[in-house]
């Protein structure tokens, strides 16, 4: 799998898979194409049937001025932390985590990890109703470190608070149609006003 992506950023997803289609035969470089798939930016994901046709295929893109190919960049997970006492700061928030949970210091140990912030940092806090007592916080982990906070506990302890956890999972939905997977400005739906 890779994205195309248009040079033109103002240039719209059927745009460039138009312009890929015209520009490139999947029988003349023996290339199966699973899936063409439009993105935000103008972009286009293609699934090949393995990498080395991926490769190939990318080579052909890199001779186009119109548009860039690329291999999409992995993302660590996040994890929400809820209930985190508001008097927390967001620069204090990672060391609290380290000084209070012995299965993070474990893993840290064991692994010799000097940066911390590869493994571990702060993303952001989220915005809440001003008189809660509690915050909640986005960090993100590596897969590794992730694997060590589900198997070893339960909680996250932040000083005087046993702070529960879970995945971040944004979702994105549109306000125009309601429907899930794009925003409004993306939106598709044709207006009956």
């Amino acid at each position: 799998m890779f994205i195309i992506k248009p040079k033109n950023e103002t240039s719209k997803s059927t745009k460039t898979e138009k312009l890929i289609k015209t520009c490139f035969s999947p029988q003349k470089l023996k290339i199966g194409i699973r899936k063409l798939k439009p993105i935000s930016k103008g972009g286009v994901v293609i699934e090949c049937r393995d990498d080395n046709e991926c490769e190939k295929l990318i080579q052909e893109f890199s001779t186009n001025k119109q548009v860039s190919a690329s291999k999409p960049t992995k993302t660590n997970p996040k994890l929400v932390i809820k209930g985190v006492n508001n008097t927390i700061s967001e620069t204090e928030i990672i060391d609290k985590i380290i000084e209070n949970d012995k299965p993070i210091q474990q893993f840290l140990v064991d692994n010799k990890i000097l940066d911390i912030s590869s493994h571990i940092k702060m993303k952001f806090k989220f915005r809440l109703k001003p008189k809660t007592r509690d915050n909640m916080f986005c960090i993100e982990v590596s897969p590794q470190m992730r694997k060590t906070i589900l198997s070893s506990m339960k909680t996250i302890f932040i000083d005087w608070n046993s702070c529960r956890y879970e995945d971040y999972l944004p979702v994105i939905r549109c306000f125009k149609c309601n429907s899930f997977g794009h925003f409004a400005k993306e939106c598709k739906q044709i207006d009956d006003s």
